[in-house]
């Protein structure tokens, strides 16, 4: 039965990338833990888009790649990844984790949904043009406390990984070479997941395309929901769909992600506190700030719960600046 319903999704995708249903196509970029889920809900409430669920994990690519597949970039490039770029682009994905959901026949659109895509924004914008692209951001020491107590999902910390292939990386980020082998050396897993969040937004700020990004902050979305859903609505110039489905926005937010818990960082933000400032020390905290200070994205955040600046002003920095604009 499976087996049949695999092939059925197969040939209904055909179909869809033929029809040209999946031409309007939508990449959610954000770091696991910072609501990438919750924010696939909230613009696809009427289901309208296919999502492809996380097509860049190890996992997914044939063969599977060893241990830090969580991050297949750099092992990956040239041929291998185009592959998997444009398997995406023509919504062929039928696997077990990447097919959540397929909830209709025909679609009028594409979201891919990925945490690693960072990591090959410009690569991934050259196969596959056109798309609209959003990111949202959660702070770095909240992203931290929330891998760490989520474990079974077996997070990377090992930030000097990036140091030691791909040259693009290695040269990027040579002027925190020394930082980031110094968080290696502590072993402090919160501090490297830290490293790790910055190291991810480092690269992606230094895109080509960084300035095509719509940018939407977890904090910001948890206390304002309704107000950010617009925003980003009107971004992608679909101001009447957001109109006709804010009472599926309104459940939607009522009824938070699929993937928190009850005690879940939605509500502590909307109290304007996280579990992170209860959880890390003074010493790791201020340690994490000379991390974010390193990469130079103490600007956006720092020690306070909220972020130092709104995603408008972000987003109108990075398109003004463009490549290595942060």
């Amino acid at each position: 039965m499976r087996f049949v319903k695999e092939q059925l999704k197969r040939a209904l995708s055909a179909v869809n990338y033929g029809l040209g249903s999946f031409k309007d196509k939508i990449l959610i970029v954000g770091d696991g833990r910072s609501g990438t889920n919750w924010l696939i809900d909230l613009l696809n409430p009427d289901k309208r888009y296919r999502l492809i669920y996380e097509p860049f994990h190890g996992w997914e690519f044939r063969p599977k790649l060893p241990a830090q597949a969580e991050y297949p970039f750099p092992l990956l490039h040239g041929a291998d990844l185009e592959r998997q770029f444009r398997k995406a682009a023509r919504g062929e994905f039928i696997t077990r984790n990447v097919t959540i959901e397929f909830p209709r026949a025909l679609y009028q659109g594409l979201m891919i949904k990925d945490i690693n895509a960072q990591l090959v924004a410009d690569e991934l914008d050259a196969a596959v043009p056109g798309m609209q692209k959003i990111l949202i951001m959660r702070h770095p020491f909240a992203v931290a406390v929330s891998k760490h107590k989520y474990r079974a999902h077996h997070w990377p910390t090992e930030p000097d990984y990036f140091l030691n292939g791909d040259a693009r990386f290695s040269g990027l980020l040579a002027p925190q070479a020394d930082i980031i082998r110094h968080v290696k050396q502590k072993a402090d897993r919160h501090l490297q997941l830290i490293c790790v969040w910055c190291v991810l937004h480092r690269v992606l700020f230094n895109a080509r395309t960084i300035g095509d990004y719509q940018v939407v902050f977890y904090e910001q979305l948890a206390v304002d929901a309704m107000n950010e859903c617009r925003r980003l609505y009107h971004g992608m110039q679909q101001h009447g769909r957001f109109e006709k489905q804010q009472g599926l926005l309104q459940t939607i937010v009522a009824k938070r992600s699929r993937v928190t818990q009850e005690d879940n960082a939605i509500a502590a933000s909307v109290a304007g506190r996280a579990a992170w400032q209860d959880t890390l020390d003074a010493r790791l905290i201020s340690e994490g700030v000379e991390l974010l200070r390193a990469f130079g994205l103490e600007h956006i955040y720092a020690d306070t719960h909220f972020p130092l600046i709104s995603a408008r002003q972000l987003q109108a920095r990075l398109a003004a600046a463009g490549r290595g604009a942060v």
